[in-house]
């Protein structure tokens, strides 16, 4: 009886290894080791890695990640609520991405859940430079070369023109999505 190369020959009742080019890698550390990914032991995911940083993979890559979060049955609802707290979460993601430090969904959740000035937000939003050395050069409406993420200007730009009661409900909705990222056995993984 011959065998070839299968993975798991069976040979009178007893396993024998084959070492073969096809050998089944179960806890997959030769794909991790060569992949040049980073490794993830814990099998979790972190969506917020898959986001690159050019225009317009980052704002599609971002509104993805929101899109998981606002809608996550997968179908979009017409609520005014939801809208807007899909582009306030998308441009947040992207401004935690390119300015602050913890660069994750707990990142963003306590960015938004430390809010306690709106406008305040919204103007550092504005004003902070997310490509500071002007790598990606990035445009004005009138193309001028800016600093500051695009969609975060115009995103922000909208919040700032809309009333403060307003902003609270949509500040409360967007947190609403994302109070499971504050748990702190969630964040520490």
């Amino acid at each position: 009886m011959k065998f070839g190369c299968s993975a798991y020959p069976f040979m009178l009742g007893a396993i024998h290894w084959i070492p073969t080019y096809f050998y089944e890698d179960i806890t997959m550390d030769m794909h991790t080791e060569n992949s040049g990914n980073k490794q993830n032991r814990n099998g979790l995911s972190y969506p917020l890695e898959k986001v690159r940083f050019d225009i317009p993979l980052d704002v599609r890559a971002a509104r993805e990640v929101a899109a998981m979060l606002v809608y996550p049955d997968g179908v979009e609802s017409d609520t005014h609520w939801q809208k807007t707290s899909f582009v306030l979460l998308t441009a947040v993601i992207l401004h935690v991405l390119y300015a602050e430090p913890d660069k994750t969904l707990h990142g963003v959740a306590a960015y938004l859940g430390n809010i306690t000035d709106i406008n305040a937000a919204f103007e550092k939003m504005m004003r902070v430079e997310h490509d500071p050395y002007g790598r990606f050069n990035w445009t004005d409406k009138q193309g001028r070369p800016v600093k500051v993420h695009p969609f975060i200007i115009q995103a922000a730009q909208d919040m700032s023109n809309r009333s403060e009661a307003e902003n609270s409900a949509i500040l409360a909705t967007t947190n609403h999505y994302l109070k499971l990222y504050l748990d702190h056995s969630i964040s520490s993984t």
